[in-house]
């Protein structure tokens, strides 16, 4: 991909499209979006063009950032680690596991550099509905899109350091478990942090999930995705 002041390319790497930016999520629609304006509220201001995809974060002017804040910046603003969101309403992702978010890959150039760091590519798949549903339910809005944002590019800052490209969580040595940890750390999913908060997967008899519920302390628990 190359970007100039009048040129602009588009590329497709593995179902996922990126144009001159460093945080795109797509298909086309606004749910994500709206899942991060809710989790930085009154601290960035996020954009997202409609035909790149391209994510644009904003600080408000007067505002301290916190830390998560801070991160998503630094996604949106790094040239380096491109990272691709596929946000669709599909119940499984690509690894056949239910979506509520999931880490693919993180992927290291071995003959490119960006400003003088190698060039990553990170990529996650969500469900913007569902973690809405949950986010909403935990009283909590937006943390778990930001989370898995925060997640992948926290990936890609692994692979470029180590410069070993890493695959899925199920995948050997995949560096999936060290940067979620270090995404919860910034921002925790919804659920974590609190006491009594459970994330339920109900499964059949061949150990395949059928459903997801979630409860929180004081609170009906509710089905969130289910086959």
């Amino acid at each position: 991909m190359k970007t100039g002041t009048n040129i602009r390319t588009t590329d497709f790497l593995d179902g996922f499209q990126y144009a001159g930016g460093e945080l795109n999520f797509f298909p086309t629609p606004e749910g994500y979006v709206k899942e991060l304006r809710k989790s930085v509220n009154g601290e960035l201001k996020i954009s997202r063009d409609k035909k790149t995809g391209k994510v644009t974060a904003t600080p408000i002017a007067g505002k301290t950032l916190s830390a998560k804040s801070q991160k998503l910046l630094d996604a949106t603003t790094d040239s380096s680690i491109k990272v691709q969101v596929r946000a669709t309403n599909d119940k499984l992702t690509p690894i056949r596991a239910p979506n509520l978010g999931s880490f693919e890959y993180a992927k290291v150039s071995s003959n490119r550099e960006i400003d003088g760091k190698k060039a990553v590519t990170t990529a996650q798949s969500i469900n913007p509905e569902i973690l809405s549903e949950m986010d909403e339910y935990f009283e909590k809005p937006g943390a778990t899109t930001l989370h898995e944002v925060i997640e992948s590019y926290i990936a890609g800052e692994m692979v470029q350091e180590s410069g070993i490209s890493s695959g899925n969580s199920l995948t050997e040595e995949s560096v999936y478990d060290a940067a979620h940890k270090a995404a919860s750390e910034i921002v925790p999913q919804s659920n974590e942090g609190e006491s009594g908060s459970t994330i339920t997967p109900f499964v059949d008899e061949n150990n395949e999930v059928q459903r997801i519920e979630i409860q929180k302390y004081g609170k009906k628990p509710k089905t969130i995705w289910s086959k």
